[in-house]
């Protein structure tokens, strides 16, 4: 009998939540009354009262002594969506979120897709039943993401506000804070040329849209320099390779850019930047003395974990001509060991609340300036970009 009882009330529950959220009922209008929903349900009024005072603990409704029950509108808190928030630059995404909702007095209802689309869609749905204010979110597989945008436009639609972190879905109306990353990605091939770097290769991600833009800042920069035939040195990777075989797929590019006579590689982002520098390490390739190699985000942990695999410049000894000319002056302020670019995670946590709650509050709306922020990345010096010996 008490399951039974539980199972109504929250029928009436999820029968309230979407009867406001379809817009069938407006901020500050009258809900029917317990008695009402009671014979429209067949529950008891004990059950509707339930429905609804769950409701008003949850800030959709609000009640009015003496007049009844009420649309609030509004809920005290957003849905936070990314790819992934218990790891690498994530975390520090999340913690800027809460830093600007704690101060507003705001909750958030925190997921990830695990950068799968089928998980997104679960996330979407879970969030809109649970009512949200608005959303922060990072599409997945934003390169290639199309399955979900039926579900995104109702929530547009709905009048939930959406501000896009890191990539974004053209065709959804949204506010964006984003990392140039082809700014990003220029900054440090800029840097590998004038260290006399020539022959250099990239490793890309293809499922995200960032990555597809960080290899068109690749490409312009080179072009842009007059260094040609670059394409052949591309390889592209997905992110599901990360956890199975991205190993075996370096260990075959390392053959094509030894063959190459590559003396650099920018790679995607510093996990994967680490992992080439680990393979490269196993193949007796001395980094930078031989191949330099820069990241992108900026990453503690692996700038500091990669001080294992690259040379100490007081330990060299011998130079070839494919050996970097490390000088004293080069390298007495390199703490890091990875070269790389930062991605100021923790401020876009918080622009994007900012933004979000404007949006809310209609202080500005997705078609403005205001609502399109775009980070420059700044480049972290270290020890894996070494020069040309010429």
């Amino acid at each position: 009998m008490e399951n039974r009882q539980v199972h109504k009330y929250e029928l009436v529950k999820s029968y309230l939540r979407k009867f406001i959220l379809d817009n069938q009922i407006a901020r500050g209008d009258k809900i029917p009354s317990e008695n009402e929903l009671a014979i429209l349900f067949n529950v008891s009024r004990l059950t509707a009262r339930q429905a609804i005072t769950e409701l008003v603990h949850e800030g959709v409704l609000y009640r009015q002594r003496g007049s009844g029950t009420f649309v609030n509108g509004r809920t005290g808190r957003i849905g936070v969506l990314m790819s992934y928030i218990d790891s690498y630059i994530f975390t520090d995404i999340v913690r800027g979120i809460d830093h600007v909702l704690q101060r507003e007095n705001m909750g958030m209802l925190l997921t990830s897709s695990g950068n799968s689309i089928s998980r997104e869609k679960a996330c979407l749905e879970n969030l809109i039943s649970q009512g949200i204010d608005g959303l922060i979110y990072e599409p997945a597989k934003s390169a290639k993401n199309t399955a979900n945008i039926k579900l995104l436009q109702s929530i547009t639609e709905r009048g939930i506000k959406i501000v896009s972190i890191n990539g974004f879905l053209p065709v959804i109306k949204s506010g964006k804070v984003l990392i140039d990353d082809s700014k990003g990605v220029q900054i440090l091939v800029e840097k590998m040329i004038s260290f006399g770097h020539k022959k250099i290769a990239g490793i890309f991600l293809s499922d995200l849209v960032q990555g597809v833009r960080r290899y068109k800042g690749f490409c312009e920069t080179l072009d842009l320099n007059g260094i040609k035939d670059y394409e052949k040195n591309v390889l592209w990777y997905q992110l599901s390779d990360l956890n199975s075989n991205i190993t075996k797929i370096l260990d075959g590019f390392f053959e094509r850019i030894v063959e190459e006579k590559v003396t650099a590689v920018c790679c995607y982002n510093d996990i994967l930047a680490q992992k080439l520098i680990e393979v490269l390490y196993h193949k007796g390739i001395r980094v930078p003395e031989q191949i330099s190699v820069t990241g992108f985000d900026g990453f503690a942990l692996t700038r500091l974990t990669t001080m294992y695999y690259v040379t100490n410049p007081k330990d060299l000894s011998h130079k070839d001509s494919f050996h970097k000319d490390f000088s004293n002056q080069d390298n007495q302020h390199r703490e890091s060991g990875l070269a790389t670019v930062i991605h100021p995670s923790m401020k876009v946590g918080e622009e994007s609340v900012k933004m979000l709650i404007a949006l809310i509050n209609s202080e500005i709306n997705e078609d403005q300036d205001k609502a399109f922020i775009q980070m420059v990345p700044e480049f972290l010096d270290g020890i894996s970009l070494g020069r040309v010996i010429t």
